[in-house]
């Protein structure tokens, strides 16, 4: 019996990950004495130039977040719900200087 691989198999599931959503919430952790966790609207979204899966988490947390850039200075992580952007947001600023 041949051994399968089930990383490789995983992977076109993986791919599939679709960008984040209106209804999702983020912040700009690039402006951190700024950031607040919003409630992102369509329009929001088209804003950005780029968005990435990040499927294991930031800031020391578990959490998948989308980070996405906005701009040089800009780059808003964004999460599936209000609760889980209010905790990232929570350990980076409480990190921070």
């Amino acid at each position: 019996m041949a051994m399968v691989d089930t990383a490789v198999m995983a992977a076109p599931c993986l791919s599939r990950v679709k960008g984040p959503t209106a209804g999702s919430y983020g912040f700009d952790w690039l402006q951190p004495s700024s950031a607040a966790c919003t409630r992102l609207q369509p329009d929001d979204i088209r804003q950005f130039r780029t968005c990435t899966h990040q499927t294991n988490g930031t800031f020391g947390l578990k959490d998948p977040a989308f980070p996405c850039r906005r701009s040089e200075h800009s780059e808003v992580l964004i999460y599936v719900d209000k609760a889980t952007c209010e905790r990232n947001l929570e350990v980076m600023q409480s990190n921070g200087p």
